[in-house]
């Protein structure tokens, strides 16, 4: 994944995510606003055919490339646990049928 810094400050990130991997973008952005530590995350793009989508992000405290790190381990850890639930599912899915 070839990821551009637009811009970054002390508590602001803009970076461009290519369209091949933009299906990150939304769980990236609930991830974010789901911590505490952020201020402010959306992602824009001009065109949707286009123009690769922008992530904005700006935190309350810390760093913004530490709550990027932090919502990326949290959409790894759901989708860990997505996994699991699944699995349960299909062999529960698997004991009613066999009754």
């Amino acid at each position: 994944m070839d990821l551009k810094l637009i811009t970054k400050d002390k508590r602001s990130i803009k970076i461009k995510i290519p369209k091949s991997e933009d299906i990150l973008i939304l769980p990236l952005e609930h991830a974010l606003l789901n911590d505490a530590k952020t201020e402010y995350a959306a992602f824009t793009q001009k065109h949707p055919f286009l123009d690769d989508p922008l992530i904005n992000v700006r935190v309350k405290e810390g760093k913004p490339q530490t709550a990027l790190k932090r919502a990326s381990r949290t959409i790894l850890r759901d989708l860990g646990s997505f996994e699991t639930k699944f699995d349960k599912a299909i062999k529960s899915y698997k004991k009613s049928k066999k009754v």
